[in-house]
């Protein structure tokens, strides 16, 4: 028999738990509304963590719930159904809404549907598909979250057929849209697209500073998948930087952060084509080699052609260098192929880079000028003037926003704060106050004017700054780019206001110049040196020009001088450039350096409505038939026939000057052969 304390023991025990149980607070289960709002205020793992939720969520919506309510679950359900490749699961969604569509007419419904299949075909890389659909999606202004949704597969398709200003122009608008509606995972997102176009089109700094600020919001809300994404594509930046110890922690940073969960499979493979491209730059080919495999078989599994291309294109190179020349082109020359069927034109550019580089390292000079003359026709496709002048425009008046909403902000701060100071000194010293008003009118009058003063020269000072340091190169002192831009745009204007014809004093000389074998430079002796190479070749060229004539650094090795008013001597200049370059050594830290430079010539404008933009191209064109010349000499169009077909005539100089639409004067540096 039971001992009668153990039975008394084990009855109060009873009764406790009992009370606990029901004491205890009820944890509130979380709808599939509350799921969506969370993931776009904190972020998400996974979109299949995102779906196991929402298959668990309480009160599921059914037959007695409203039709928009059984609408939007479905197509919750459906797109991360897809975004995970579960696509059985996403079928099952779209079967549901398109029995609603027929069973109660619910237009919603087949709108939804469409998004589905939309996000599946995005999932599959199926760009006509998607394209289509998108066609069929109208997302109206009332559904504000649809419209984001509609944003992100608009950025989606465009930055997979490389439309720049199409990427930024959706992706601001996107980033705007999740600000209003409270969702900073999606402003992330939408960020890390116009990091991607910016990288496209080699605005590196610009790229940097919107994915630093994306990486550290993705960490303060422990956004895994967007800390994944733009973790990454710092790494992309810093390699084309050429700093591929930064890019070796951030892929780091990836890979260990994908490797804990399997089903980040798309992250996982760009981490591997990204550590076998840094491995390639660190000629570490074979370890290159392995790692591209890995990932070209996980873009085979994942059925995503670009991610397939881009690993072949690095395991050919690695090929090439160690196992067999022949092997690793005809391995890249695939992937080229590959990279262009599905409209990945900037992808397809950098491939021809690296083909046009074994070509020039193998001495297969003709195979060379060839993959040139396709990178100036995919650069002539890729980057045009007056969609430049949109995207710039469109970054400007996003920043601008920002620092307007900040300033906003700080103002309704101090605002708040100065009144509730004011009415505690007013308090304590009304009777005082009244008493000196005037006295103190009178020194605040003074005191503001000083300090009115000071601010205004305070500011002039700073405007006169920030001017120099936007129109300069940080590195060289040289004039950027941007300034280049700039004053071709305001010279432009001028000659198409004036009301008379163009005079000899209105032409500009252009020379576009090109540092040979200038990687070579930076892998045998550094980037220090190689920095310091580009610095002294400013400083000569300064010395060689005028005191109004302009040197800009165009871009990496890139130079280009701007010479107005040039009057025939054009040709000139460029003898004495190249020679000022290429007969001097260059000695650094006891290293004595010979540099030569590869050389275009052009004035404009060279006929009539000929933009500076074909101007610049043509001088482009000129010193790539420099460097497939040999290098160390310099290309000058000297004459344009009025009578040419100006469209041809830039695409083949050889071919026009057999036609006798131009005159070439070709010049050849010290010591060129």
């Amino acid at each position: 028999m039971a001992n009668p304390g153990k039975r008394t023991l084990l009855l109060l025990t009873s009764i406790c738990l009992l009370i606990l149980v029901i004491a205890s607070p009820k944890v509130k289960a979380e709808t599939y509304q509350d799921i969506i709002q969370d993931i776009g205020q904190t972020g998400r793992v996974s979109p299949k963590a995102v779906l196991d939720r929402l298959e668990w969520a309480d009160a599921i919506p059914d037959e007695r719930s409203s039709m928009d309510d059984r609408a939007n679950y479905y197509l919750w359900l459906g797109k991360f159904a897809a975004l995970s490749r579960d696509y059985d699961k996403a079928d099952l969604a779209l079967k549901q809404l398109a029995s609603l569509t027929e069973t109660f007419d619910c237009n919603v419904c087949g709108e939804n549907r469409y998004i589905v299949e939309a996000y599946i075909a995005a999932r599959q890389n199926n760009v006509s598909a998607l394209e289509a659909l998108l066609k069929e999606i109208e997302a109206s202004n009332d559904e504000p979250l649809k419209k984001l949704q509609s944003l992100e597969l608009h950025a989606f398709l465009y930055n997979a057929k490389s439309m720049i200003p199409e990427i930024i122009e959706t992706a601001f608008e996107a980033a705007e849209l999740s600000e209003q509606l409270n969702r900073p995972s999606d402003h992330i997102r939408a960020l890390n697209y116009i990091v991607l176009a910016n990288i496209h089109r080699r605005d590196l700094e610009r790229a940097m500073i919107l994915a630093t600020e994306a990486y550290e919001k993705a960490k303060k809300l422990n956004d895994v998948e967007q800390m994944v994404n733009t973790r990454g594509n710092q790494g992309w930046i810093y390699s084309l930087q050429g700093d591929y110890e930064k890019q070796a922690d951030c892929l780091r940073d990836t890979i260990a952060i994908t490797d804990q969960y399997p089903d980040m499979e798309v992250a996982a493979m760009t981490n591997r084509i990204n550590l076998s491209h840094n491995l390639i730059e660190r000629k570490l080919y074979q370890e290159a080699i392995d790692v591209a495999d890995e990932a070209v078989s996980r873009a085979e599994t994942l059925k995503h052609p670009v991610g397939r291309a881009v690993a072949i294109h690095n395991r050919a190179i690695g090929v090439a260098y160690v196992e067999d020349r022949e092997q690793g082109i005809k391995e890249l020359q695939a992937a080229i192929q590959l990279a262009e069927s599905e409209g990945a034109k900037s992808y397809a550019l950098d491939m021809y880079r690296s083909l046009a580089q074994l070509y020039e390292e193998f001495e297969e000079h003709q195979n060379a000028v060839t993959a040139y003359k396709k990178i100036i026709e995919l650069e002539s496709e890729l980057i045009k003037s007056e969609r430049e002048d949109a995207v710039q425009a469109l970054q400007e008046q996003y920043e601008t926003e920002k620092k307007n909403r900040e300033i906003e902000r700080l103002s309704l701060e101090k605002v708040a704060a100065d009144a509730e100071i004011a009415e505690k000194e007013a308090r304590q010293k009304l009777w005082i106050a009244l008493a000196i008003v005037f006295l103190l009118i009178a020194v605040i009058l003074i005191q503001w004017l000083r300090t009115s003063r000071k601010r205004n020269k305070d500011l002039a000072d700073d405007n006169v700054q920030l001017t120099k340091q936007t129109d300069r190169d940080p590195l060289t002192g040289a004039y950027n780019r941007r300034f280049l831009q700039k004053t071709m745009q305001e010279l432009h204007q001028k000659l198409k206001n004036l009301d008379r014809p163009g005079r000899a004093d209105d032409v500009m000389g252009i020379i576009l110049l090109d540092v040979d074998f200038f990687k070579n430079v930076n892998d045998t002796y550094g980037h220090a040196v190689g920095d310091a190479v580009l610095v002294e070749i400013t400083k000569r060229f300064r010395k060689l020009l005028r005191e109004r004539d302009m040197v800009v650094r165009w871009g990496g090795e890139e130079f280009v001088l701007l010479l107005p008013n040039v009057n025939g001597a054009l040709c000139n200049v460029a003898d004495r450039a190249i020679n000022k370059i290429g007969n001097e050594t260059f000695n650094f830290e006891g290293q004595q350096l010979r540099i030569t430079i590869s050389a275009g010539c052009v004035t404009w404008p060279a006929f009539e409505e000929q933009s500076w933009e074909e101007a610049l191209h043509l001088a482009d064109m000129a010193a790539y038939l420099s460097k497939s010349g040999g290098r160390n000499r310099a290309t000058c169009i000297t004459k344009i026939n009025q009578d040419s077909d100006k469209k041809e005539l830039a695409k083949d100089l050889l071919e026009a000057e057999k036609k006798s639409w131009i005159e070439l004067t070709r010049i050849a540096g010290p010591r060129a052969e």
